[in-house]
């Protein structure tokens, strides 16, 4: 039982960090604007992150639960192998303010730990190609959505940079605000929701793999907490002012853009990264006023972490475990 707690307690540590390293993707559009200051973007972030699941189903969570590994090849070793693995490359990611993607670490994390105890066929591979996909879908379809929005947005003023445009629009990005965070407060906590429900199933502690009620809550609450918590200077940063120099009706466009793709994401129950997809939503309409505009150099360096994140991750886990055989 001792070890079940710890292992939770490291999982729930996970989410706030996971919510701390994300906190300046959903806020730093609408604080780099001036729309709202830093405190009142991280309390209203929180708010919508915690109440996210209200909104959404669990489908992310039954996709960590049972849709990626076997679950009875999941052992309590196992997932805090993964964890541990996970948060190393939150902690390397925030360190070097490259904004990465902490659900891939956790994915590639517990593929690791999995296949260094039980072998490749542990691994459910159908349920891994969708993520792997949505590394370049997600942030395509934000990019191209919105360019798209961008465009609708433009049409009744025909003027990209009129003064009306911008007054209008910061409202307007606090609802998108909103949006995003909703969105990314339920895709991302319903992660380690799969994860502790994973550890309670291979332990028998519940006797299906749904997951319950207390569990989401947990979840929700170590988010909100993470996501209100300081922000790493260096990763806010990165994503308000790497990508490209934006607007409030531009932050707006970006942040509903990325909303409304993490929102189909959610309930396809596929994981995506929060990071990719605003991540092309910015360099979207930045791209459409000027490519100028857009720091591609950044770009590919944020693309390159991506790529490796999920290897470099599972090689991590790999290696923790053949140390935990001799120890534990």
């Amino acid at each position: 039982m001792a070890t079940l707690v710890a292992v939770i307690a490291l999982a729930l540590i996970f989410d706030f960090t996971n919510g701390r390293h994300d906190a300046a993707l959903i806020t730093s559009p609408v604080t780099s604007t001036g729309t709202l200051t830093i405190r009142q973007a991280a309390i209203f972030t929180s708010v919508c992150s915690f109440f996210a699941f209200l909104i959404f189903g669990l489908h992310v969570a039954d996709t960590l639960g049972h849709g990626l590994v076997n679950p009875n090849s999941v052992t309590l070793k196992t997932i805090a192998t993964a964890l541990i693995s996970a948060s190393a490359w939150n902690i390397f990611a925030q360190r070097v303010g490259v904004p990465t993607s902490s659900s891939h670490a956790l994915i590639g994390g517990l593929i690791g730990a999995v296949i260094a105890s039980n072998g490749l066929s542990s691994v459910i591979w159908s349920g891994l190609l969708p993520i792997i996909a949505a590394i370049f879908v997600a942030p395509t379809l934000g990019f191209v959505g919105s360019i798209m929005l961008t465009r609708l947005s433009a049409f009744p003023t025909n003027r990209l940079d009129s003064l009306f445009m911008n007054r209008f629009f910061r409202p307007m990005q606090i609802l998108a605000c909103g949006v995003l965070a909703l969105s990314h407060g339920s895709n991302d906590a319903q992660k380690t929701m799969g994860i502790i429900t994973l550890a309670l199933f291979s332990t028998h502690t519940i006797p299906t793999d749904d997951t319950p009620l207390w569990v989401v809550l947990m979840c929700q609450a170590a988010m909100a907490l993470g996501t209100i918590s300081p922000q790493p200077a260096a990763m806010t940063r990165a994503i308000s002012r790497g990508i490209a120099r934006t607007r409030p009706w531009q932050g707006a466009v970006a942040q509903g853009s990325a909303g409304i793709v993490l929102s189909l994401a959610t309930i396809c129950g596929i994981p995506v990264s929060s990071t990719h997809v605003q991540t092309g939503t910015l360099a979207g309409v930045g791209a459409l006023h000027s490519l100028g505009r857009v720091r591609w150099r950044t770009i590919l360096r944020m693309l390159i972490s991506w790529i490796a994140t999920i290897p470099a991750s599972a090689a991590v886990a790999m290696g923790i475990t053949i140390l935990l055989r001799a120890v534990w």
